[in-house]
């Protein structure tokens, strides 16, 4: 008498259910034969193809590739992002040069080694330029500045000195400084960026254009209208020869043009100016906006300095409508509208 195993016979089973389930069932309406979906599950999932076992062999992979491990990178990513503000932030009253900001060796680190996998052997600086916009967002400027810096010194050794890109950086020190009160400082970073621009893209082009608009900005805050009124003039001739007579970048210069206007006492020439913004925002954006409500309320300024009530209470009441409806009524620009438009009613 000859005997069989238990995982003889159990291999039999197996292998008779699975040929059973194979066997195709005819469809009577389509006459199509068709199978069930576990009676070919053994076939299309083989051993060690579970969704676990995938995704253990992908992190196995990102390990060997990046030699950092999934928990590492994301704990180093957050000592970073979500570090104290004790720690992060320098104390406002201390008179610190930002040039001698101590670094952190493990921050270094952090921030060259691993942040974004592959993509960070391509520019080394993407990755302190995103801290440093971060931290820009946040208010935290001289850390901010920090951060630039250092993307600074490597976008010179990487790219050189007048690369458009290292312009770029300049411009963002800039603003970074004008925010901290930093006005001349920030001058020359504006400076710096505008003849890298100059020589890289013309003076003609929109990015040069943005330069002079940055260092007008510096003087109109320093007081000194006549050479903002001079670097306005050259950008509104740059953009009548190079845009279209209803291009919002237009729009933008007229506004500020009829904003130095108004610094300076000449009236007339600034509600001119804002008719021109208004123009093309109705051709653009229409008369019931957020930015055409910003042209009512400068024009109802002027209109009311120049002594004209009942004009300017009716660009308030227009300007006041739209922020209504879009900002609500607690908005600090409809309060203020609110309050500018109450007392001419009064």
């Amino acid at each position: 008498m000859s005997y069989i195993s238990t995982q003889d016979a159990l291999a039999t089973t197996n292998t008779e259910t699975r040929t059973q389930t194979l066997t195709p069932k005819p469809n009577r309406k389509s006459r199509k034969l068709s199978y069930s979906a576990d009676s070919i599950s053994h076939l299309v999932s083989p051993r060690g193809s579970s969704p676990s076992a995938m995704r253990r062999r992908v992190n196995l992979k990102r390990e060997r590739r990046t030699g950092t491990k999934k928990s590492d990178f994301s704990a180093s990513v957050q000592n970073i992002i979500f570090a104290s503000d004790s720690t992060m932030d320098m104390d406002a009253s201390t008179n610190t040069s930002i040039s001698t900001f101590s670094w952190d060796s493990s921050e270094q680190s952090n921030l060259t080694d691993g942040m974004c996998g592959e993509n960070h052997h391509r520019d080394p600086a993407e990755n302190i330029l995103f801290m440093a916009n971060y931290r820009k967002r946040k208010g935290q400027y001289k850390r901010a500045m920090a951060f630039y810096q250092k993307a600074h010194k490597i976008r010179v050794e990487t790219l050189g000195p007048d690369h458009p890109d290292t312009a770029e950086i300049f411009h963002e020190m800039g603003y970074v400084l004008c925010r901290q009160g930093e006005y001349e400082k920030s001058t020359e970073k504006y400076q710096k960026a505008l003849n890298i621009r100059i020589k890289a893209f013309g003076w003609e082009d929109e990015r040069t254009c943005e330069t002079y608009c940055r260092i007008a900005d510096i003087k109109q805050i320093q007081g000194e209208y006549a050479c903002v009124m001079k670097i306005y003039q050259l950008v509104l001739a740059i953009r009548l020869k190079t845009l279209k007579r209803d291009d919002p970048n237009l729009a933008d210069t007229y506004h500020k043009l009829g904003g130095v206007h108004c610094d300076l006492g000449e009236y007339e020439c600034s509600f001119k100016m804002y008719q021109r913004v208004w123009a093309i925002q109705f051709k653009n954006i229409g008369p019931d906006h957020v930015d055409t409500a910003t042209t009512f309320y400068c024009m109802a300024n002027v209109l009311k300095k120049q002594g004209k009530d009942e004009n300017a209470r009716t660009m308030y009441r227009e300007a006041l409508a739209i922020r209504k409806k879009h900002l609500g009524p607690n908005h600090p620009d409809t309060v203020k509208t609110q309050k500018l438009f109450d007392e001419l009613c009064a």
